[in-house]
């Protein structure tokens, strides 16, 4: 699976990793049965009530719009996407606005030419896995994980009086600044599965608090966190 790395304003690394040809191909023919449904669901309710003219034209609107109604309103996924666990995402990792949505949806009928195997195409030989209405409103497709590792009520966690501290040098090495960027980190992590800002922050702390731990980067940052409200008590 390909990965894309981009640098932030705050000068930290981040990568993501780009959906696959095959995670794509499986969200476009899960859209297309919800599609293929709504279709049958409609073709019989126009029949039995005996829509005709505009009002036939009118039931079936939505389908021409699908991909980008559910992209605009569920953050970059249709329900396809979500299923996949795939997102679209500017290629600077921010989300798209209406106008880049709109764009890759305006080119999305020259993709599907040849039954998508120019959109295929293009996926396959392009840098950042970009169809061409992705090129032209200079977004990307990128993989969604859910991590088991780590557990966002952590964050809230009180330490206790009996607590020991791992890192003594902690209390005279680490502030409160320290302790927020790490924690800012931790999300990014959880929510983007964004593993770069934690592993450069992890770096940087064992450097100054010359340490080597055999933890993990979340269970180090984690230890972190604790040794430095245990000596605010």
């Amino acid at each position: 699976m390909s990965e894309l790395g981009i640098y932030t304003a705050q000068n930290v690394f981040i990568d993501y990793k780009l959906a696959g040809l095959g995670d794509r191909i499986a969200a476009f023919l899960i859209d297309g049965l919800l599609i293929m449904a709504y279709v049958l669901a409609a073709s019989w309710l126009a029949s039995t009530i005996g829509l005709s003219g505009w009002m036939v034209s009118t039931v079936y609107l939505p389908i021409f719009f699908y991909h980008l109604i559910f992209e605009i309103l569920m953050n970059g996924q249709s329900p396809g996407k979500r299923q996949m666990k795939i997102q679209v995402k500017m290629a600077d990792g921010s989300v798209p606005g209406i106008s880049a949505y709109l764009l890759r949806w305006v080119i999305s009928p020259v993709d599907y030419l040849m039954s998508g195997g120019l959109a295929m195409i293009s996926i396959i030989l392009s840098k950042k896995s970009q169809r061409l209405g992705d090129l032209a409103a200079g977004t990307v497709v990128t993989k969604i994980k859910v991590l088991d590792e780590f557990n966002k009520d952590f964050l809230k966690r009180e330490v206790k009086k009996e607590y020991e501290p791992v890192f003594q040098l902690v209390k005279y090495k680490i502030t409160q600044k320290d302790i927020d960027l790490i924690k800012e980190a931790l999300r990014v992590r959880i929510e983007n599965t964004t593993h770069g800002p934690s592993e450069i922050i992890r770096e940087k702390l064992e450097a100054r608090l010359e340490v080597n731990s055999d933890l993990s980067t979340v269970a180090f940052l984690h230890t972190i966190i604790k040794d430095f409200e245990f000596y605010q008590l």
